[in-house]
């Protein structure tokens, strides 16, 4: 091998260029090759063999020389360093403002270079003696500046701070000095130099340096840079320059010259330089807002709204600049309303001597207030106040590029402005931040004048004045942008004037040149959300007409598109609407053609042909059609049932069918005999049985069938009975279609017919009224003593599903004289589970006149199915006659002679089934509490705690004004009993998705009360794990109200609560060792299982993300610090909270240690060394963990490969190189999933 590689380097000096391509390509094989024999010294000798040929006098080497490179530097060791050193002495026969190709070999190095400390740090020195030694190269070469750009973006973590310093004065002094190109390229440089400050003070030396040589020569150009330099330092580093963000305003400002702005200069091209500075300054605000803290930002928000006022309309050489200015803002300005053929697109050039660059400015201004109110929605009032009515003239800019910037910024204003908008959630959220000030519900209710919603809507006509200009062909072009705004401004306005939505259907289509798309699609249906059919007038029929172009489209997903329309208008929006006969015969003329070809046309997916069949079931249910329309339809649905991909969906359009009486009508005998025949097959599938009982249900309820069909279908639902197990709503389906055939077709009484009601009465979960009328539709056919005969054949009477049979037989039969025989019974404790049984199915239907004390007497029974009888027929009896029994009960709990849990549990079961009073609510409320007081303290959240806890959320469920006095208790002197008990009612109450939805402020209240000091940084540990129990179940079922109340909780429990506290940890002896248990580790692993939640809510809807501020560096730092010197399972759950943040801050890692701390923290893990004598236990979760970490780095290393995750170069390399190491030691790496 060593002379084969001998003879490659040789073959590289060959004269025959295609050889020494050749070689170089084979010996970058041989590198990369796995069983490489490429030593040390070979790899040096193939690296200056690559230096040689940077040289070669023929491209194609000279670029596969520079490839080679790539894969030499991570194996080139310490030597790349004198490779580099090589490179940087060589310099280009001619200066060219392109890169060298000795500058794109040092970036192929750096790129790809894993060094080690002493390695990178010769390189930084070395190179920047290079680049930094001769000032007028630096700035006249364009190698330099790419070569710094490169060093500081793969190895600025290894510059010193004098290194940094000095780097720093250079490229302050190029960016002012040097020709345009490399001192743009300095700025750029610069921030990224930037990103490795980490003081304030050497932040402030940058800048007093950068102001220092602005005032040498404070001319526009250079104040142009300054700003350009402050602009990009506010992108890569705004948690240093938001420190020193009061200094830096003054000085944007001062670049906007605000004094001169109504006068412009009479040199134009001097004028243009002033314009340059002002659209600086105004991107150095937008980059603020976007960047540097709100709690910074919402200082200069009103200032910031006042100076786009002025700019948004700004035109220097307008004769109208001064009277646009004036006034109040929002007003009825209709502006310019030209609008050429001619217009250009962005980046258009104006007349020399028309307005000059002005219409940047108008751009700017713009984005500015887009990001303003990105960052800053509750601002929206403002900006509604102070530029909006500049912004709707800005329509008719002479200028596109202002025009659709103008249209961006708008849209999101009116997508904020809608009821579902980021501002309504945060607006009614607001009590939550101003509670500790007793300002309930005050910041809710504000003007009218104020409100975004009543804005648009006052001055809808005016914005879609103005919009309806430019509906004209030169914004063609435009046309995704232009339904945008309609789609957003009748979202926002919760719809629109009936007129304009005619005119802008009709104008846009009229712009639209080819046929409908996608766009067009989506604008329709997002319009039918919030407007009425009737609302488009004439333009409907183009609606119409185009949605059918859609249907007979080639483009098979644009066909998709326009079937889910279609079957959006004919399911919600004309039952909703009831439109007009002149609008229905729109559908009723070819639809039903297209909709039938679509079923049955081969070609089509199985998803279009499914859409396909239900919006022909909608048409056939919501639209009036002639009878041989009707027909035709309908048949398809008997033809459709055989196909195996389509006919659960069938199934499900045959039950609506045979539910309306229209259709009904005009279905066939022959149709049914088709329908039933198949419907009998799939009763039998378990996969279809679901759909076609219920399509089956459908045709008998609709008096479809005849008699004979009816007794085969009997048959067929006996044997079915009688041959599988049912689910409970396919056996509630098939005793109703029983029940139909029973009293509707004279049929013999058999066997089967009873033991088929002997199987459904054992399903608990069926419906007594569902067993009773089954019951009695058998009755129509034989003797109740026949019918009890034959239950006991084989069956015991004890048995508890047969006593409730026998209940319903009697009560049904009218047989209620044994019933007083079955009381005394249970009096007498004779057959006592049957008689509890038999009454509580009996006491159902009728009142046993009876006190409760035999259904008490056996709540203590040691029998736990006898007990659990008591505790259900007690509650039933009082359940259906709670004014006469439900003082008995209270009174039983007050009293304390029968056991409480069960009291309790009874008391639950009724109240699941009765409305209070407001009255009686504070009855029950007062005894639960009671009871509750007078216990005593427990050591853990027990049944009887959880069965109050359900009895007072039953409670707050018929009266939510008792919540107030749930706080009241949680905030007051009451037994640990008690706050666990009312606390503990949210899991109960928070099943109720519309509890307390409109009054956030009192739910908000009882979470806080329910969840944080006296819970969770409680002492007590059931207090404290009952408290983020409350919070997660928060996070997961009302995020709106948690998020809040989280994000104010997170730094003390990040701070407190994370570790291991000595007071919850106690030595056990088991055998002859000692071992340490933690009492507190299951309420840390529910801590991290709360970040873990709120993170989780977050992902799954990012516009929570205003709900929630969290200091995410912080947070990431802590639970890696905390979490990895702790149990394994809570390794496990920081890692899964890693990868969330991850997600949701792909640049986490940028401009910190953050990286670098969890690679030290994992390596800490995975080096650990466990004793010879381990227990086998220890050694599982040591294995456990390290997969776990493996699987982490895994995950993370592909977001970082996909370019999701943004790593700093020096960081990317330190990352590589240590998943490099990790996999080597580990072989399990790549295949751990």
């Amino acid at each position: 091998m060593r002379y084969y590689l001998q003879d490659l380097f040789t073959q590289t000096r060959d004269t025959d260029p295609d050889l020494r391509f050749m070689a170089l390509n084979d010996l970058e094989k041989e590198l990369v090759d796995p069983e490489t024999k490429f030593t040390p010294e070979a790899k040096i000798e193939y690296a200056d063999c690559l230096l040689r040929c940077l040289d070669d006098e023929f491209a194609e080497v000279r670029s596969q020389a520079l490839k080679c490179f790539e894969t030499l530097t991570p194996r080139l060791g310490n030597y790349v360093a004198t490779v580099l050193k090589s490179l940087s002495t060589k310099k280009p026969e001619k200066i060219s403002i392109t890169s060298s190709i000795y500058t794109m070999a040092i970036h192929n190095i750096l790129k790809n270079l894993i060094p080690n400390d002493p390695t990178a740090k010769e390189i930084v020195k070395s190179l920047l003696v290079y680049l930094l030694q001769d000032e007028n190269g630096f700035f006249t070469i364009i190698d330099c500046i790419e070569v710094l750009t490169d060093l500081l973006e793969y190895l600025g973590r290894y510059f010193n701070q004098s290194q940094l310093s000095g780097t720093a004065e250079a490229l302050i002094k190029s960016s002012f000095k040097a020709d345009a190109i490399i001192a743009k390229k300095s700025v750029s440089c610069l921030a990224l130099l930037s990103r490795y400050i980490s003081s304030t003070s050497q932040m402030s030396e940058i800048l007093d340096s950068t102001f220092t040589f602005y005032d040498v020569c404070p001319n526009y150009k250079n104040q142009e840079v300054l700003l350009s330099i402050i602009s990009a330092l506010i992108k890569y580093n705004p948690s240093m320059m938001s420190e020193l963000y009061d200094r830096i305003h003054p000085a944007i400002v001062d670049g906007l010259r605000m004094k001169t702005i109504s006068e412009p200069n009479e040199d134009f091209d001097l004028q243009q330089e002033i314009d340059e500075v002002r659209s600086a300054a105004l991107n150095c605000l937008s980059a603020s807002f976007a960047n540097i803290p709100l709690y910074i930002m919402e200082e200069y928000a009103d200032e910031t709204l006042q100076l786009c006022s002025k700019f948004i309309p700004y035109d220097p050489y307008s004769e109208n600049l001064d009277d646009e200015n004036d006034g109040d803002n929002i007003s009825v300005d209709e502006g310019s309303d030209y609008y050429s053929e001619d217009d250009e697109f962005e980046g258009e050039d104006e007349d020399e001597y028309d307005s000059g660059i002005s219409w940047i400015l108008r751009k700017d201004a713009a984005v500015l207030v887009s990001s303003l109110l990105e960052r800053l929605p509750t601002r929206l009032p403002s900006i509604y106040r102070s530029v909006f009515g500049d912004l709707i003239p800005q329509l008719q800019d002479s200028k596109s590029a202002v025009v659709t910037e103008s249209l961006k910024t708008i849209i999101k204003l009116f997508r904020y402005s809608s009821k579902e908008g980021p501002y309504f959630s945060l607006r009614s959220l607001r009590t939550l931040r101003d509670r500790a000030g007793g300002s309930r519900g005050s910041d809710v209710s504000m003007l009218s004048e104020e409100d975004p919603f009543a804005i648009l809507v006052s001055k809808s006509d005016w914005i879609c004045e103005n919009f309806e200009k430019l509906l004209v062909s030169a914004n063609a072009g435009k046309l995704p942008i232009l339904y945008k705004f309609v789609s957003e401004l009748s979202n926002a306005t919760e719809g629109l004037e009936s007129p304009w939505i005619q005119t802008f259907v009709l104008k846009l289509d009229g712009l639209r040149d080819g046929p409908p798309t996608f766009e067009l699609v989506r604008f329709y249906s997002s319009l039918l959300s919030k407007n009425s059919l009737q609302s488009f007038a004439s333009g409907f029929e183009t609606v119409i007409d185009n949605i059918f172009l859609c249907l007979k489209s080639s483009n098979h997903e644009l066909v998709m598109e326009a079937l889910v329309l279609v079957n959006a208008i004919l399911s919600k929006d004309i039952p909703r609407d009831s439109p007009s006969p002149e609008l229905l015969s729109l559908f009723a003329g070819t639809l039903d053609d297209l909709l039938i070809e679509k079923t049955s046309n081969k070609n089509y997916s199985t998803e279009i042909r499914r859409i396909a069949l239900i919006a022909l079931s909608n048409l056939v249910l919501n639209v009036p059609l002639d009878a041989q329309k009707m027909s035709r339809s309908v048949d398809i649905f008997a033809d459709m049932i055989t196909l195996e991909f389509l006919v659960s969906t069938d199934l499900e359009c045959i039950e609506l069918l045979a539910g309306s009486h229209v259709v009904v009508s005009q279905i066939s005998i022959s149709w049914t005999t088709s329908v039933l025949r198949s419907l009998i097959e799939y009763i039998s599938n378990s996969e279809l049985c679901t759909q076609a009982l219920s399509a089956t249900y459908s045709l008998v309820s609709a008096g479809l069938l005849g008699d004979s069909e009816k007794k085969l279908l009997l048959e067929t639902l006996n044997s079915l009975c009688a041959s599988r197990r049912l689910s409970t709503k396919n056996s509630i389906t098939n005793a109703k279609i029983m029940t139909n055939i029973l009293n509707s077709t004279p049929v013999e009484f058999s066997k089967p017919l009873v033991h088929d009601l002997i199987k459904f009465s054992k399903n608990s979960q069926i419906d007594g009224s569902v067993l009773t009328a089954l019951t009695k539709s058998i009755l129509n056919h034989t003797e109740p003593s026949r019918l009890i005969d034959t239950v006991l054949e084989d069956n015991k009477r004890t048995d508890p599903n047969v006593s409730k049979l026998l209940a319903v037989i009697s009560v049904a039969a009218g047989h209620l004289d044994s019933i007083d025989k079955i009381l005394d019974d249970l009096k007498g404790g004779r057959d006592i589970l049957f008689s509890l049984v038999f009454l509580e199915q009996v006491s159902k239907s009728v009142d046993l006149n009876s006190n409760l004390a035999p259904f008490f007497g056996y709540f203590d029974s040691a029998d736990e199915e006898i007990k659990n009888a008591a505790v259900q027929a007690a509650s039933e009896i009082i359940a259906a006659r709670p004014d006469k029994y439900m003082p008995e009960l209270l009174q039983a709990i007050s009293s304390h002679t029968v056991d409480k849990m069960q009291l309790l549990r009874c008391l639950s079961l009724v109240l699941e089934n009765i409305h209070l009073s407001v009255e009686d609510s504070q009855k029950v409320f007062a005894v639960v509490v009671s009871a509750e007081e007078s216990s005593g303290s427990e050591n853990s959240v027990n049944q009887d705690t959880l069965s109050a806890a359900e009895c007072l959320a039953r409670i707050a469920l018929d009266n939510s004004d008792m919540v107030n006095d749930f706080c009241d208790i949680l905030a007051g002197d009451h037994s640990q009993n008690l706050k666990t008990s009312v606390s503990s009612a949210v899991k109960f109450l928070l099943d109720d998705d519309g509890f307390l939805a409109d009054d956030v402020y009192l739910l908000s209240r009882y979470l806080e009360a329910a969840a944080a000091d006296d819970f969770l940084f409680s002492s007590n540990l059931i207090l404290k794990r009952n408290g983020v129990a409350n919070l997660i179940l928060f996070v997961y079922k009302r995020p709106s109200i948690a998020l809040p109340l989280v994000s104010k909780l997170l730094p003390r429990i990040l701070e407190d609560e994370l570790g291991q506290k000595k007071e919850y940890v106690k030595v056990v002896r088991i055998g002859p060792f000692k071992h340490k248990l933690d009492d507190a580790l299951d309420f840390r692993k529910e801590l991290y299982e709360l970040i873990y939640s709120t993170l989780t809510t977050l992902e799954s809807d990012p516009n929570l993300a205003v709900l929630f501020t969290v200091d995410w560096t912080g947070l990431l730092k802590r639970i890696v610090d905390k979490s990895f010197k702790d149990d394994p399972t809570i390794i496990f759950l920081c890692l899964l909270i890693i990868l969330k943040i991850v997600n949701l801050r792909p640049d986490i890692f940028s401009g910190n240690d953050l990286l670098a701390d969890f690679i030290q923290s994992c390596n800490k893990k995975l080096n650990r060394k466990l004793r010879d004598e381990a227990p086998k236990q220890d050694i599982e979760k040591h294995n456990d963990t390290v997969r776990a970490i493996l699987r982490c780095c895994k995950k993370v290393d592909s977001l970082i490969d996909k370019g999701t995750v943004k790593l700093d170069g020096d960081v990317l390399s330190e990352w590589r190189s240590y998943i490099s190491s990790i996999r080597a030691k580990y072989p399990i790496f790549d295949s751990e999933e």
